[in-house]
């Protein structure tokens, strides 16, 4: 029997501002494609199964190269890229279901294994059971529960949760690849391969999206984006002055196994010994703190509680020698970015399919075209009172008070895609998917280390479809009919979903992506 460590050997990789876009990769080489998954709870979840069906059915989900996503996007995209080899991607990801062949007796039935069985779970009473049960049976502090909760409801079933052993907590890391794995158990022989998971086949590289809170509760405390990657983990760009007594926060990436440990010392080849986190920092950590909006709508309903706000240990890569360890709590990554289209372009990425999942309807009110808030956000404008009359829960209208913080478009190019949008969509016409390509520049960004460069971004919005409907049997369409709020289910006041709901929601993103397989197509020629 192998004696536990007393210290980790783990890789550091420092982001200097002249290596912005430089990143550990874990994924497709492929072509310079990314996919980005907002967020939106269940909604996304849902919505993102389809689009991923899409791109699968079309011969291109092998050749992206990243993946982006937010909250409940994340749901979706952590099982995807770690999922076990036992579990095929048809029953995963579903089949492809022409509008025409939509049946009323089969849109209740789910394949086995089938991503879209999690929203048919997430029901209120059996979470707060399950909360209850974590905290009596398994001891769990407050700000541990939601990892708890995200584990059981989207992980556990897919075997990549396990809260059985440790006192019920988890009790495996996560890591790339073989390789990967090898090569931190080469330094660190205490540690159990078995016990990091490993993406089991060809996937993009993935990137989680959360906020970092800091100097949570003072004034000048602002969201930071945190992200985590199968090979990388922490606040990227150096933010000064951020850390309580006025320390450093980011300044570059860490291997995710040494998230909750603390500095000790630096040691050759940009690596360094740290402390042992007091439990493995797993998948459910991940998709969690990617979706820690929810814990605060579940918080207001379990007042019992003190906080489920996720919080962790936490050190800079920068200035690591002189700003101590400090507990930070997390937000939800839409509370600052939620398209994930600012992480993907960090990296340089040249072709962009952004899915805007979103709760609130393409409409035009008073002559003003109504998108949600996180796309005129990327290009730097306040988001009007009509457009933040459906805004996800838990997020300030502009992030940090600062419309310019999570920028990376020009301000000027914004009327341009909401009209493209508009123009695609419109119900008096052909009534087709909300999706408009769109070429741009970039907008040099500082806080996520965006560079100016030229970008072609696909922009897939959610809402309803007529030419979809149109091709629906009458049953079927009666249905879409009696469904509240299609496509754009609420966020927290319908997480809940019925099989139904799940897979008209997936066939109709499935079919918008794949009824325009041309333009689509477009992107990876570049």
């Amino acid at each position: 029997m192998t004696d536990a460590p007393s210290s980790y050997d783990v890789q550091l990789f420092p982001i200097p501002p002249t290596e912005a876009s430089t990143l550990p990769r874990c994924g497709a080489a492929g072509a310079p494609v990314g996919v980005c998954f907002s967020g939106g709870g269940t909604r996304s979840l849902t919505a993102s199964m389809g689009q991923l069906r899409a791109l699968r059915a079309l011969g291109l989900l092998d050749r992206v190269s990243y993946i982006s996503s937010v909250s409940g996007g994340s749901w979706a995209s952590v099982p995807f890229t770690y999922l076990p080899a036992a579990i095929s991607d048809d029953d995963f990801l579903g089949p492809v279901v022409e509008p025409q062949k939509i049946d009323t007796k089969t849109l209740g039935n789910l394949p086995p294994d089938n991503l879209g069985q999690v929203p048919t779970r997430f029901g209120l009473t059996h979470i707060t059971e399950d909360v209850l049960k974590l905290k009596e049976r398994y001891k769990y502090p407050d700000h541990l529960l939601w990892q708890g909760i995200v584990g059981k409801y989207v992980l556990q079933s897919f075997g990549l949760w396990n809260q059985n052993l440790q006192g019920g907590f988890p009790d495996s890391f996560y890591s790339c690849d073989a390789a990967a794995v090898e090569a931190i158990v080469a330094r660190n022989p205490g540690l159990d391969p078995a016990k990091l998971y490993q993406v089991a086949r060809p996937r993009p590289n993935l990137i989680v999206n959360s906020s970092l809170v800091s100097n949570a509760g003072k004034r000048g405390s602002q969201l930071l984006p945190f992200e985590s990657t199968p090979l990388g983990i922490g606040v990227r760009m150096t933010f000064l002055g951020m850390a309580p007594g006025g320390g450093t926060l980011g300044g570059g990436v860490m291997e995710p196994f040494a998230m909750g440990s603390a500095w000790q010392k630096d040691l050759p080849d940009r690596r360094a010994q740290v402390t042992v986190p007091s439990r493995p920092f797993s998948l459910s950590d991940i998709a969690s703190i990617s979706s820690a909006a929810f814990a605060e709508a579940f918080q207001a309903k379990l007042p019992f509680l003190d906080s489920l706000d996720p919080e962790y240990q936490v050190w800079p890569i920068a200035n690591r020698e002189t700003t101590p360890p400090a507990r930070y709590l997390f937000a939800d990554g839409g509370s600052l970015e939620n398209s994930g289209v600012a992480s993907m372009v960090s990296r340089g990425v040249p072709n962009i399919i952004a899915f805007v999942n979103s709760q609130t309807p393409l409409s035009m009110e008073d002559g003003e075209i109504v998108l949600d808030p996180q796309i005129p956000l990327l290009f730097g404008h306040v988001p009007s009172k009509k457009k933040l009359l459906r805004d996800e829960p838990q997020r300030e209208p502009v992030p940090n008070q600062d419309a310019t913080f999570t920028q990376v478009f020009p301000g000027d190019c914004y009327d341009e895609v909401a009209q493209g949008l508009w123009k695609a969509n419109d119900p008096s016409g052909a009534g087709g998917p909300a999706m408009y390509l769109q070429t741009l520049e970039t907008q040099a960004n500082p806080n996520y280390g965006v560079k100016s460069y030229p970008v072609r971004v696909l922009w897939v919005y959610n809402t309803a479809v007529k030419s979809w409907y149109d091709l629906l049997n009458p049953d079927v369409q009666h249905i879409v009919d009696k469904t509240r709020n299609f496509p754009n289910y609420d966020t927290i006041l319908q997480l809940e979903l019925s099989a139904a709901e799940v897979n008209l929601l997936a066939d109709l993103t499935c079919w918008n992506v794949m009824s325009q397989a041309t333009v689509v197509e477009e992107l990876f020629k570049g």
